[in-house]
């Protein structure tokens, strides 16, 4: 319904109700009735009044077009109350003239039967208006059905009512039984608008709670990238894998993989993002497919988690659901209660059942290669990804380089290597000979030879291709074109070859060209995250040691990939600066001392200087404020620099002196502390400054010992020198403790840092059993983060206490226990002093705690302890066995049903067996397991009476 057809609904009504006004004024007789009746008439003025402001207001929110198609429906108080104005006129009317022309008094033409019947009508169409006029429109619809009847009963008395008292009863009468006959035929499409309207109201609130959850779960931002990719591709290539017999099997047949291997360059990424799309065009007819996908990249490994990767792929398939799956609504209300993470067992759980609820699912993962083959974390990923293939009978494409390894895990499917066909790399070249001079585009017989003899040295390989074509954009004549054509290099080792003569290339500019060139690539290749346009320029345009910012020193963008010979490219989604490919960053890899001499150190002193701006101020209040040019979205490279600077001093062999400056700058240091813990998105204000209440700021220590920089922790704590903040001495306390209460040590701790540890607790005044502000310890927090090592360093400092409680009264020994920490368990219940039947909070004990989370090894190092009670019981009145039963942990509760004296029904506070609690969180298997024991156990109490 048209907001403006509305609109002038409302205005007819107004214009109608002030025509009867004016009669009413002009009336004499029945003073009592006609001043009441003119009352109840400027109230239902007001409402009209209000409610045409509303929708002169309104923006068409779906709301408020659900409330004005209810109000101007064909049942809607509008219509029914023109009616009854419209008969109220013609009574006037009929006895008087028309309003226009009165100039006396009227006649009073009402009795009072009329009048009580008007002001009933009235009141209920008042009513009505006034839940629109609150936007109550649920309300609205139901009480429009709940009073259907009753107002045409009372439209068919008032019309009744009006020809018993009227000359012209029967033209009235047939007016009036026209709009009873109107009301009654649109009471079914009334019924169906209100179904429709709890439909749409249901909807709205499914669809709120699928965002929620969305955005609770873990997950990657793929679909700017993918844009991104298909933006880029050249259009009519890759076709021909979609006339390939293996894909169209692999299309076609549920369940199957098709893996692509490729040599580097052939277009994987960009064919992989032509089978997503073809894909999610291919499911866009309403069918019940659902489609998926990741693109792995060597530039976000940190990024790239387990629980990261398969929480994209569910919110991927929650996408296009309407509702999401009730076990994954009960997953997040249940972590949202205990403020807790989904673990990687649930997510996948989440996964399968999302995926069951689809007749067929599509996954595609490109560039498996580039996911932690490094730390080995890729074998995990690659298992769980093909348990979930045959447990969901899903189609995975997947695409990698040609390593054996991962080719091993992928060869129970079908195989389909990539590589650019001929007619692809002439299609590709043919639409970027604008790049080159102006003598190559008015020549096509050149134009013809570079394609023949660029797609023959290729050999497949798009970004071979590229290179080619960059390394002929400098030539000054067909000439030197064509000499350049006899020595593209080819092969293997064609890429080294590519990637030298374009660092050749950028050489031969001139200073500032080569400068300019060199920065960006070193930025770019040696940055410890990818890089936005604005942080880039910001970067480069740092002067070292200088003490604030100039803004006329930015290059613009542009400038900036226009030196650097094709090798770096901006991604338009993300505005991410990085190499044309990977290939590019294993090169300069091995070869960034040759091109990038120092390059660490420069970006180090980029980092500090920006750090160490003027611009940031430390009241007496030891408030900190940030100036917003420190972080305005232009120059974020401030949050870069705060996060990462430790990370490039890493590179160096001995401490930088400015980093020993910075950390001895009380102010510089405390809000570099607020930029690397806080988000980024609190820290991006601009025209006014950030308030960050700091009561006990951060030292330089902390963040040396932060960053693992064990040679500048020594200098710190054994030399000593000038505040460059104030003209007192510098001299940092070994046991600082920062806003939390965490000392050095305390980081040091629950960072895995033993070097640091070691160098800390050889000094005199550090206290080994400092608390932060929870009560946790450094040993609490080695033991919680599973540092062996340290925990063993700590157990053996002399006055250590190894079972103090923190907030929770959960001791070193209970975190180990919840986290599966099964060394650091069997050492601290080997140390004197430690209970090992401590009791948490909830009065749960070290073997509870391992129960819930299924850590069977480190159950069995308890259960085999003789103080230790496989039946304690916690403020649930729940034991261990209760626990491992209600969260389905199979292992744990055979574990436990197989210890001896074990209860199997012990009841909890609210009556419940450990059956039930797995019946009703829907453990079948469970049930299944406890079942046959209590049958057991019985069938042995009985033979033994017997």
């Amino acid at each position: 319904m048209d907001p403006l057809s509305t609109t002038a609904s409302v205005i007819a009504v107004l214009q109608l109700t002030s025509k009867i006004v004016q009669y009413l004024n002009l009336a004499s007789g029945a003073t009592k009735e006609r001043k009441a009746l003119r009352d109840e008439l400027r109230a239902c003025e007001r409402v009209l009044e209000q409610l045409k402001d509303r929708c002169d207001e309104e923006d068409g929110g779906t709301e408020w077009n659900n409330t004005i198609k209810v109000l101007e429906g064909p049942d809607g108080p509008l219509g029914r109350l023109w009616v009854m104005l419209r008969r109220m006129e013609d009574r006037f009317q009929r006895r008087n003239g028309p309003a226009e022309r009165l100039i006396a008094t009227v006649k009073w033409p009402f009795i009072q039967q009329e009048v009580k019947e008007i002001f009933g009508a009235m009141d209920r169409e008042k009513s009505l208006l006034t839940l629109a006029l609150n936007g109550i429109s649920g309300k609205l619809v139901q009480e429009i059905r709940r009073t259907v009847t009753q107002n045409r009963e009372g439209l068919e008395i008032l019309a009744n009512t009006l020809n018993a008292h009227s000359n012209q009863s029967h033209i009235q009468l047939a007016d009036l039984q026209e709009g009873v006959d109107r009301i009654q035929a649109s009471q079914s499409s009334v019924q169906e608008d209100l179904i429709l309207f709890q439909q749409s109201q249901e909807e709205k609130e499914l669809n709120k709670e699928r965002s929620v959850i969305l955005e609770w779960l873990p997950t990657l931002a793929y679909s700017t990238q993918h844009r991104d990719i298909i933006d880029k591709r050249q259009p009519g290539t890759g076709q021909w894998i979609f006339e390939s017999p293996k894909f169209k099997t692999w299309l076609e047949v549920q369940g199957q993989t098709l893996f692509c291997p490729g040599i580097p360059g052939a277009g994987k990424t960009v064919l992989a993002a032509s089978v997503i799309e073809h894909l999610i065009s291919w499911a866009s007819d309403g069918s019940e497919i659902g489609v998926a996908y990741l693109y792995f990249s060597y530039q976000r490994q940190d990024e790239q988690k387990l629980n990261n990767i398969f929480g994209c792929l569910l919110n991927q398939l929650i996408a296009s659901r309407s509702t999401p799956p009730e076990s994954l609504r009960r997953l997040y209300k249940k972590h949202i209660k205990q403020k807790t993470e989904p673990r990687l067992a649930e997510i996948l759980d989440s996964l399968h059942a999302v995926s069951a609820e689809y007749s067929r699912v599509f996954v595609v993962i490109d560039a498996v290669d580039e996911y932690q083959i490094s730390s080995g974390q890729h074998r995990q990923f690659i298992e769980k990804t093909i348990e979930y293939q045959k447990k969901c009978n899903i189609n995975l494409f997947a695409t990698s380089r040609s390593i054996p390894e991962i080719a091993r895990f992928f060869q129970g499917g079908t195989s389909l290597e990539i590589r650019a066909t001929e007619s692809d790399i002439q299609t590709y070249l043919e639409n970027q000979m604008w790049q080159l001079p102006a003598f190559v585009q008015k020549n096509s017989e050149l134009q013809k030879d570079i394609i023949t003899e660029v797609s023959r040295a290729v050999q497949g390989m798009f970004l071979l291709a590229h290179l080619h074509l960059q390394s002929l954009r400098g030539k000054k004549s067909p000439k030197a074109v064509r000499n350049a054509l006899e020595k593209l290099p080819t092969g293997s080792g064609a890429y080294d070859i590519a990637y030298g003569e374009a660092m050749e290339r950028i050489d031969c500019q001139n200073d500032d060209q080569r400068e300019l060139a060199k920065e960006v690539l070193q930025w770019v290749t040696l940055a410890t995250r990818p890089l936005t346009t604005s942080e880039i320029q910001h970067a480069i345009a740092i002067e070292a040691e200088e003490a604030s910012f100039d803004a006329d020193n930015i290059t613009e963008i542009h400038d900036m990939l226009s030196v650097c010979a094709g090798l770096v490219t901006v991604d338009e989604g993300s505005d991410i600066v990085r190499l044309v490919h990977y290939t590019a960053q294993e090169y300069f890899d091995r070869t960034s001392e040759k091109w990038f001499h120092n390059a660490q150190e420069r970006i180090l002193k980029a980092c500090i200087t920006c750090l160490c701006y003027e611009n940031v101020e430390c009241p007496p209040s030891e408030s900190l404020y940030l100036d917003s040019g420190v972080l305005d979205p232009g120059r974020t490279f401030y949050i870069y620099a705060a996060r990462c600077w430790g990370l490039h001093a890493q590179h160096l062999k001995t401490p930088h002196q400015s980093v020993l400056r910075f950390l001895r700058q009380t102010v510089k240091v405390k809000a570099s502390f607020m930029a690397l813990f806080l988000p980024a998105s609190s820290l991006m204000r601009t025209n006014r400054k950030i308030l960050l209440q700091v009561q006990r700021p951060v030292t330089g220590l902390h963040l040396a010992v932060h960053f693992k920089l064990t040679s500048t922790v020594k200098i710190l704590l054994e030399e000593s020198g000038p505040n460059l903040d104030t003209d007192s001495p510098f001299a940092p306390d070994p046991d600082a403790r920062d806003w939390y209460s965490q000392t050095p040590l305390t980081w040091a701790a629950q960072a895995g840092r033993e070097e640091i540890v070691k160098i800390l607790l050889s000094k005199p005044n550090v206290n080994p059993n400092s608390k932060d502000r929870i009560n946790q310890t450094p040993l609490l927090v080695a033991a919680k983060g599973g540092f062996l090592g340290v925990v063993k360093l700590l157990l053996s400092t002399k006055g250590i206490e190894p079972d103090v409680k923190d907030v929770d009264d959960q001791t070193p020994l209970a975190w180990a226990a919840a986290g599966g920490e099964d060394e650091i368990v069997k050492l601290l219940v080997s140390t004197p002093g430690v209970d090992v039947e401590s009791r948490d909070w909830s009065n749960g004990t070290p073997l509870t705690l391992a129960a819930f989370a299924n850590h069977v090894k480190t159950m069995e190092i308890l259960l085999s302890l003789p103080n230790v009670d496989p039946n304690s019981r916690d403020n649930d009145e729940r034991t261990p066995l209760a626990w491992a039963a209600y969260n389905g942990m199979r292992a744990a509760v055979e574990l436990l049903l197989a210890t001896p004296n074990v209860e199997l029904s012990p009841k909890d506070k609210a009556g419940q067996t450990p059956v039930l609690l797995a019946a009703r969180n829907g453990h079948r298997e469970i049930v299944e397991m406890l079942m046959v024991a209590i049958q057991g156990q019985n069938s042995i109490e009985t033979d033994f009476r017997v």
